[in-house]
């Protein structure tokens, strides 16, 4: 009877021990699997959106009003974006920023707040759409009019992308550069007077 008793004991020693090391198998090659899967979609790239002002070099007379592009490139489901951009105060000065309507129609805009030397704008769609911009385009137009001769960096910073869920992207910046000149000379070109002498 106790050979019995033990024979069964050993034999359902060895069922569970066969369970539990099936178990823990099959616990391994899920896990192994979920890393490779993880592993895989960690080196699928993402790349970031590109926002740039456009076009990248411009060339004005001093006392002449110009506009530049804020562009995205590759935006995927926006929702919102905002940015800073600085330049140099004595050689032109913002008077006008506009969004484009790249992330829908009638957003809620933010600013412009014009300081000297620094412009901060945004625009977002409340409430988020079930789906926001994708592609390249347009996100805002700034008019900036050409106060004296000399070179001024438009530089993009703080440049915030938001999706419609309401997370946050930070995007690659391309800035731009505008030449002011001076204002051309002007000539004056006396009438042509044609006489007979004898």
């Amino acid at each position: 009877m106790r050979s019995k008793i033990v024979s069964l004991k050993l034999s359902l020693a060895w069922l569970l021990g066969g369970a539990l090391l099936a178990l823990t198998v099959v616990m391994i090659l899920s896990m192994a699997q979920g890393g490779s899967a993880l592993a895989q979609e960690d080196l699928v790239p993402v790349n970031p959106a590109i926002v740039s002002i456009i076009p990248a070099d411009s060339s004005v007379y001093q006392g002449e009003e110009f506009t530049v592009t804020v562009w995205i490139s590759d935006a995927v489901d926006l929702g919102g974006y905002e940015f800073m951009l600085d330049f140099d105060p004595e050689v032109v000065t913002p008077t006008v920023i506009t969004d484009a309507g790249f992330i829908g129609a009638d957003p809620q805009i933010l600013g412009p707040h014009i300081y000297p030397g620094t412009v901060w704008f945004g625009a977002v769609m409340i409430p988020p759409p079930e789906q926001g911009a994708n592609g390249n385009g347009a996100l805002a137009v700034i008019t900036l009019k050409a106060t004296k001769a000399g070179t001024s960096t438009l530089d993009l910073y703080d440049v915030i992308l938001t999706n419609t869920d309401l997370l946050t992207e930070t995007p690659t910046m391309n800035d731009g550069t505008v030449e002011v000149l001076s204002p051309p000379g002007y000539r004056i070109f006396l009438p042509f007077v044609a006489k007979d002498y004898p």
